[in-house]
């Protein structure tokens, strides 16, 4: 568990234990108001309006009791949340195709979800069967969001609906001007790449994975919510095809949640 998950687990239990505090002190009082009237039902309706009115201040206290967000993701390939998109220049003439895929960020809670951000913080690469070592140039950076291509926190997510995160794309090689990152791409001969969407782009190239496995941490946060951490296993294969469909099979190209 890194620092930042205990922080936010410190912080969530202190923030429960106010609220749970907030609502024993109302009761006591409540029912020690209620005893020394000792029946006397024309004091009733101030207390019961005293008690509506420290609700109504303590509110913000009290609401993250029965509503708040909850965090659910997924992973696929195909429409919608993958998709073979033609890049083109700016008088609309054709460069390539590329193949994105997404994440789908779903808020299954009954509160919506403020100001929503996407992190990818480490990278890890298989370097042997089952065991990855760190890219230690990585750098972490925020996703972006489908369709939004030019903002990394997204103002909501309303409870039961979602949104796509754009988790990257994979593009020819050729396509990539791979020669402006510098001596880690200078010789190499791999077929595609795969772009990390992120916001920005480092000119130093961490943000683009040559063919292989990886495991990438991803801290999904909110405004009203403590960051999540997920772990995203992508596995893609030096391979291009036309196709959609037979570029999209699970054996070229893979992205799920990796167990520990």
């Amino acid at each position: 568990m890194s620092w930042q998950e205990k922080f936010w687990r410190r912080q969530e239990r202190i923030k429960r234990y106010r609220q749970a505090f907030v609502v024993i002190v109302m009761l006591i009082v409540a029912y020690a108001v209620i005893k020394a009237l000792n029946g006397k039902e024309e004091f009733a309706g101030v207390i019961v309006a005293l008690l509506i009115g420290i609700a109504g201040l303590m509110q913000d206290s009290i609401k993250p009791l029965f509503y708040r967000p909850a965090l659910r993701t997924c992973y696929q390939l195909g429409v919608p949340y993958g998709h073979k998109v033609a890049s083109r220049n700016e008088v609309g003439a054709f460069l390539c195709d590329n193949y994105y895929f997404r994440i789908k960020i779903e808020n299954t809670g009954n509160e919506t979800l403020q100001d929503v951000e996407i992190v990818a913080e480490e990278c890890y690469r298989e370097v042997s069967l089952e065991k990855y070592e760190k890219v230690e140039d990585f750098l972490p950076l925020n996703l972006s969001w489908a369709h939004k291509p030019s903002i990394c926190t997204l103002p909501f997510i309303r409870d039961g609906f979602y949104w796509f995160c754009s988790f990257g794309y994979i593009q020819k090689s050729e396509q990539a001007e791979l020669d402006k990152y510098g001596r880690f791409f200078n010789g190499s001969n791999f077929r595609v790449v795969c772009t990390l969407d992120t916001i920005p782009k480092p000119y130093s190239g961490e943000h683009v994975l040559v063919p292989g496995d990886y495991v990438i941490f991803l801290v999904v946060t909110a405004k009203n919510m403590k960051p999540e951490r997920r772990h995203v296993k992508l596995h893609f294969e030096d391979y291009w095809d036309d196709d959609r469909d037979a570029m999209f099979r699970i054996d070229q190209l893979s992205i799920n949640e990796f167990e520990d």
